[in-house]
């Protein structure tokens, strides 16, 4: 649910859809529109009033308005935007199948670290005996010394098993 590389497989998904739509927008009627807007200001003399020495300016004000809409629609291309329809479906599906493989690969890698956990813990319940076992050992050699039925040999090796086993027990409870 909240893993990164899930979520973002699935917007990888979601954008790899929207191909679909774009690929059959082709298909679709295309409509353009424009405006457009244009003032001019004129001021035109007309004649000259050699009495008054006026002369009779007219003032234009001219508007200009243009609007135009403009509508297609493709009706043949030679089969590519099937073809784009189908390649973009393709996408989508290799981009869910993206999706399975990664959620696979998440769930994967999680029962993975539960049973390396179970299988650590497992080892070092099996170390910590074999210490225990090993201690016995050693308090069982030293009475057969004491009994004179071991040799000092005897004792170190049981002693050295035994410090083994005791340093791979505080390796394992290390890791």
């Amino acid at each position: 649910e909240n893993n990164p590389s899930v979520a973002a497989a699935r917007a990888d998904v979601a954008a790899t859809e929207e191909t679909v739509t774009q690929a059959r927008a082709n298909l679709r009627p295309q409509v353009d529109a424009n405006a457009s807007y244009q003032r001019r200001d004129l001021t035109r003399e007309q004649s000259f009033d050699s009495l008054t020495g006026t002369t009779n300016r007219t003032a234009l004000d001219l508007d200009t308005v243009d609007v135009g809409v403009e509508a297609s629609q493709t009706l043949f291309e030679g089969f590519s935007n099937r073809y784009r329809i189908s390649a973009a479906t393709f996408d989508v599906d290799a981009a869910r199948a993206r999706l399975e493989q990664e959620a696979q690969t998440v769930i994967f890698d999680a029962v993975t670290a539960h049973a390396d956990v179970f299988r650590d813990e497992l080892i070092a319940a099996l170390r910590s005996d074999s210490a225990r076992a090993l201690g016995e050992q050693v308090s069982g050699a030293k009475r057969r010394r004491e009994l004179n039925d071991a040799t000092i040999t005897d004792v170190a090796q049981a002693e050295a098993r035994l410090a083994g086993a005791e340093a791979d027990l505080q390796a394992a409870r290390a890791e």
